[in-house]
């Protein structure tokens, strides 16, 4: 047997055997094997490895639309997913969206790599050089990072994923958004990493606010969900509720802090002064009258002024 191989898990010989071997950069060898598993069985028995950036919390047709439509035809995925465990309960390296794909289509099945076993540092490896077609977002790393309700520092995050430190820290700041505002969207590859990190900046209880009146203004059809273009009008269509309810609230909050400037008779008035009491004009133009406390004379001169 070759070293040619073990060079690739993909490729035409893996998918002619129904097992193939490869070498990790660690020098450990693994023996996978072909298996499938039943449509009904897969959102139970797979789960997805710490590793895999993908967040699969987050998934929906609209992530699979480029994919589902072959698998759906095939009744099963052409190229296997990658993972270890065993057939009722197996971690997934690779793979997640086929993953999900086949679990939505009755009567499919899922084609597995399977390997029984597999150390942590070799783990990574294989999830870090895994999705190639369609690489995860940095907002699918950001939701994997949440999930794992987990304090990471950049550094951390640039080893556990092997990323930059500028993705890394676009990740850990997009982490902090609210599945709410996520979920609002069709898939997550479409939502901008720049709106994200904007609504970041947002006051958490005005972004509540305001997504809860974007939510009342979307009306997203399954149906079309499978439509490339539909998806992304949609996210454009959102993106733009979202910035014109910010916009709004923004206009409301300078108009109410806004410093009202008097007039120059209104000024007169102002520079009225006398023992306990005092004048100003506030922010809508309203005469304020001070008064620390009401003497005789000045009770019967106020009263004089209101009866008239």
């Amino acid at each position: 047997m070759g070293n040619n191989f073990y060079a690739s898990g993909r490729g035409a010989n893996k998918r002619e055997r129904e097992s193939y071997k490869i070498i990790a950069p660690s020098g450990n060898e693994y023996e996978f094997r072909l298996i499938s598993i039943p449509s009904e069985n897969v959102s139970q028995v797979v789960k997805k490895s710490e590793f895999n950036q993908r967040s699969n919390e987050h998934l929906t047709l609209a992530s699979v639309n480029d994919i589902y439509p072959g698998i759906k035809d095939n009744l099963s995925n052409k190229e296997p997913v990658k993972a270890y465990g065993t057939a009722n309960g197996l971690t997934l390296l690779e793979g997640t969206r086929r993953s999900f794909c086949v679990s939505h289509i009755p009567g499919a099945k899922l084609k597995v790599w399977l390997t029984a076993s597999m150390e942590a540092v070799d783990e990574k490896w294989f999830a870090s050089t895994a999705d190639s077609y369609d690489k995860p977002t940095t907002v699918d790393i950001a939701m994997s990072l949440k999930k794992m309700n987990s304090d990471m520092k950049i550094t951390e995050i640039m080893e556990h994923y092997s990323i930059s430190k500028g993705t890394s820290q676009n990740a850990k700041d997009i982490s902090k958004m609210s599945y709410d505002v996520i979920s609002l969207f069709p898939a997550i590859k479409y939502i901008p990493i720049r709106f994200l990190l904007s609504l970041n900046k947002v006051d958490i209880d005005v972004l509540d606010k305001v997504t809860i009146n974007v939510a009342k203004q979307i009306d997203l059809d399954s149906d079309k969900l499978l439509d490339d273009i539909y998806c992304k009008e949609k996210t454009n269509a959102i993106k733009a509720l979202f910035e014109k309810e910010l916009s709004a609230i923004n206009k409301l909050n300078t108009k109410v802090n806004q410093v009202y400037t008097p007039s120059e008779h209104q000024k007169s008035i102002m520079k009225l002064r006398r023992k306990g009491l005092k004048t100003k004009i506030n922010n809508k133009g309203n005469l304020v009258l001070e008064i620390d406390h009401l003497e005789d004379e000045l009770i019967e001169r106020l009263l004089g002024f209101f009866k008239e």
